[in-house]
């Protein structure tokens, strides 16, 4: 991983600005089981269909306030890309809410699935997210 960032304000946290830039982040198959692993009390393995997606690559940015966060960044792998950009809030109720976009364009889902005994070719899809989530 190759990144860099800036925490403005810290001696008031609600008004702190963000800033993180995620130059190059690389994983491959293995390393997402290791992390998965490391990260979680109980051994779990990841689904032998994700090593399809051979090494997966990461580059990105987050920005703005703890209560509004606006991000944006791409994931590359063997199958495709796929672009994001989103906006994280939390108002003071201590409701959180996420609103973007995910898309794709030439995704080669015969290649995540198996090879060889699915006959698709590529997808293209463009998702808006609207949602939020109560504190409780």
């Amino acid at each position: 991983m190759k990144s860099k960032g800036s925490l403005d304000g810290v001696t008031s946290p609600q008004n702190a600005f963000i800033f993180g830039e995620i130059q190059e982040l690389n994983a491959s198959p293995k390393g997402i089981q290791s992390l998965i692993n490391d990260l979680s009390s109980v051994r779990k393995d990841v689904n032998p269909i994700l090593a399809h997606l051979g090494t997966v690559s990461f580059h990105g940015e987050i920005s703005g306030f703890i209560t509004q966060l606006i991000t944006f960044g791409e994931f590359d792998s063997n199958i495709g890309k796929l672009q994001a950009d989103m906006m994280i809030s939390r108002n003071a109720k201590r409701k959180s809410g996420i609103k973007g976009t995910a898309e794709t364009s030439g995704l080669q889902i015969r290649e995540f699935f198996c090879p060889k005994e699915i006959p698709l070719g590529e997808i293209s899809f463009k998702f808006d997210l609207d949602g939020h989530h109560p504190h409780k």
